[in-house]
C-alpha cells in the first residue's frame, strides 16, 4: 500500500441511492496497534463489496502497518504526530479520498475527527469509541471526558458501539437517540491454519508447568501489575508457572514484570501471536476498563480457556469465568488431573457467551451504518 492511491468511486447525492453506490470510507485512528488494528482489520474483511476504504493514523512503534493484514485498503495515510497537524491532515486526506464516510475509531480520534469536520448531507461521521474515555480509573477527568462526549454528540451521524454495553452507554449517559446509535459485534479472524496443539491429545496438561498468556500493551488501562498480582495467586495454588505478557510499552511496567520471573515479549505479527495464544494453557484479560476486547474473542475462536478481570465490560460474564472466582478452579482441576474438563467448560461457556459476535453480523451492521440502510 503506498501512501494517496487513487481511486475511482461515484458520489452518491442522497441516502436514497447510496446503497447501490459504491461508498467510500476514511478510517481514521491515533492508536494503529492492538484490538483498534485487529478490530479495522475485520471491518475491512467483512465489509460489503461495494464499499472502498482508506485509512490515517499514526503507526506505532513495532508494529508498522506493511505489517497487518489490511487488506482491501486502497490507500494509507499517516496522522502527524504534531497535534497542531492533525486537524489540517484529516481535512485534507478527506478531500483527497473524497470520502463519503469518516469513521474515527478511539475516543481521542472521535474528539479529533468531530472537531476538525462537520457532518453534512454527503458526509457522514461515524465513531466507535472501542471503550469510552471516561471509563478510564486512571484519572480524575473522567467527568470531562464525558461532558466533550455529550458536546461532541451533535456533530455524530453515527455512534457505532462495539459491545451492546458501549451503545446502551452511550444512550442513557450520553443522551444519544437510539436511533443514532449503533452496535457492530466485534468478530475475531477465522485462522484455520491456528491449531491448539493440545487439542490432539500431544500434550498433556501436567507435562509442563500452567502456562499463563496476557497480550496487550503495556499501560494502565491492560493493567500488568494486575496481571502480576493474579499470576502470584495462581503460582501460591499450583506451584511452578510459566507466566508470559505479550506486548510492549511502559518500562517500568516491563520492569516490575520481569522482576517478577515474568517473560515480557515484543509485538509479533498477528499469526504469531494467535499461534502463540493457542499453546497456552489460559489467557488471563487484565484490563481495567474495556469495550470488548479482540483478545478474548480470539482465545475463544482458537480454544483456549480463559479467566477475566470482573469490571463492568465483563458483567454479564459468570463468576466462574472471572480471576476474581475462577482462579480457584482452576488451581483445582490442575493439581487433581481435571484440566481437560475444566477447558471443556471454559471454551465451551465462551462460545456460548460469543455467539452473536459472528461474521455475518458484523457485516450486516456495517452495511447499515455506512450504506445508511434500516
Amino acid at each position: 500500500m503506498r501512501e494517496g492511491i487513487p481511486t475511482t468511486r461515484h458520489r452518491t447525492k442522497t441516502g436514497a441511492n447510496r446503497n447501490s453506490q459504491s461508498v467510500t470510507v476514511l478510517h481514521v485512528t491515533d492508536r494503529l496497534g492492538g484490538g483498534v488494528a485487529t478490530s479495522i482489520e475485520s471491518y475491512l474483511r467483512n465489509s460489503p463489496a461495494n464499499m472502498q476504504h482508506h485509512l490515517l493514523a499514526i503507526e506505532p512503534d513495532g508494529a508498522a502497518i506493511s505489517g497487518m493484514e489490511m487488506q482491501g485498503l486502497k490507500s494509507f495515510h499517516r496522522l502527524p504526530r504534531s497535534m497542531a497537524l492533525r486537524p489540517l491532515a484529516i481535512r485534507r486526506v478527506t478531500k483527497l479520498t473524497k470520502a463519503d464516510v469518516v469513521h474515527a475509531h478511539s475516543s481521542f480520534a472521535g474528539a479529533l475527527v468531530r472537531t476538525s469536520l462537520k457532518q453534512s448531507r454527503s458526509l457522514r461521521l461515524v465513531y466507535t469509541p472501542h471503550c469510552f474515555a471516561f471509563e478510564r480509573t486512571d484519572t480524575r477527568l473522567a467527568g470531562l471526558f464525558a461532558l466533550v462526549e455529550k458536546v461532541l454528540r451533535r456533530n455524530t451521524t453515527t455512534l457505532a458501539a462495539c459491545s451492546r454495553r458501549e451503545r446502551d452507554l452511550a444512550i442513557s449517559r450520553l443522551g444519544f437517540k437510539e436511533d443514532q446509535v449503533a452496535y457492530i459485534p466485534n468478530v475475531a479472524t477465522d485462522r484455520a491454519d491456528i491449531a491448539n496443539p493440545r487439542d490432539s491429545g500431544s500434550l498433556s496438561e501436567n507435562a509442563a508447568p500452567l502456562k499463563i498468556l496476557a497480550v496487550g500493551r503495556l499501560a494502565a488501562q491492560k493493567d500488568p501489575q494486575f496481571f502480576l498480582k493474579a499470576v502470584t495467586q495462581i503460582t501460591a495454588l499450583v506451584g511452578e508457572v510459566d507466566a508470559e505478557w505479550l506486548g510492549s510499552g511502559d518500562a517500568q511496567l516491563r520492569n516490575l514484570l520481569v522482576s517478577a520471573n515474568i517473560r515480557v515479549s515484543a509485538w509479533k505479527p498477528h499469526a504469531d501471536v494467535l499461534r502463540q495464544l493457542a499453546s497456552s494453557h489460559v489467557y488471563f484479560h487484565t484490563a481495567a476498563w474495556e469495550g470488548f476486547p479482540m483478545a478474548v474473542l480470539e482465545a475463544a475462536m482458537v480454544g483456549v480457556p480463559q479467566l477475566v478481570r470482573q469490571i463492568p465490560a465483563f458483567e454479564h460474564v459468570p463468576p466462574s469465568l472471572t480471576i476474581d472466582t475462577g482462579l480457584t478452579e482452576l488451581a483445582r482441576a490442575w493439581r487433581y488431573g481435571e484440566y481437560d474438563h475444566w477447558k471443556q467448560t471454559n471454551v465451551s461457556a465462551w462460545r456460548s457467551l460469543l455467539s452473536e459476535n459472528r461474521a455475518s453480523e458484523q457485516s450486516k451492521a456495517l452495511r447499515a451504518v455506512w450504506a445508511m440502510e434500516s
